[in-house]
C-alpha cells in the first residue's frame, strides 16, 4: 500500500494544550521520492522560551501524581495507539517521513 501523500498538511506545535501556528515553516521531506510530505512549524525564539515555561509549569503536577495515576494518564495513550483508524494513520505519517513502506509500521 503507496503511503499517502500530507503535503497539504501543515503541522503547528502544541504549546501548553493549545495548537500554536508560526510564521515560517519548513519541508518535510519523504525521503522515498524526494518530494514534500508536509509542512513543519520553524519556531521562534519566544515560541520555544513559552513551550520551556509551560513544560516547568506543568511539571510539578506531573511530579505530584501517583504511580497509579501516571499509569492510568499513560493508559491512555496507549488506548489511543490502539486504535485502529488513529495507528493506521499514524503509521502511514511516520512512513512518509521516514520513507519506509507502511507494513514496516503496522501493528
Amino acid at each position: 500500500m503507496p503511503a499517502p501523500s500530507y503535503h497539504s498538511v501543515t503541522f503547528t506545535n502544541t504549546i501548553n494544550g493549545l495548537p500554536v501556528s508560526s510564521p515560517t515553516t519548513y519541508d518535510v521531506i519523504d525521503p522515498s521520492t524526494g518530494g514534500v510530505a508536509a509542512k513543519a512549524p520553524s519556531s521562534t525564539k519566544h515560541q520555544l522560551d513559552e513551550a520551556v515555561a509551560a513544560a516547568r509549569a506543568a511539571f510539578p503536577g506531573w511530579r505530584s501524581k501517583t504511580w497509579a495515576e501516571r499509569k492510568e494518564a499513560l493508559a491512555g495513550v496507549g488506548a489511543l495507539l490502539e486504535d485502529v483508524d488513529f495507528a493506521t494513520e499514524l503509521a502511514k505519517l511516520i512512513a512518509v517521513e521516514q520513507g519506509k513502506p507502511v507494513r514496516a509500521f503496522s501493528l
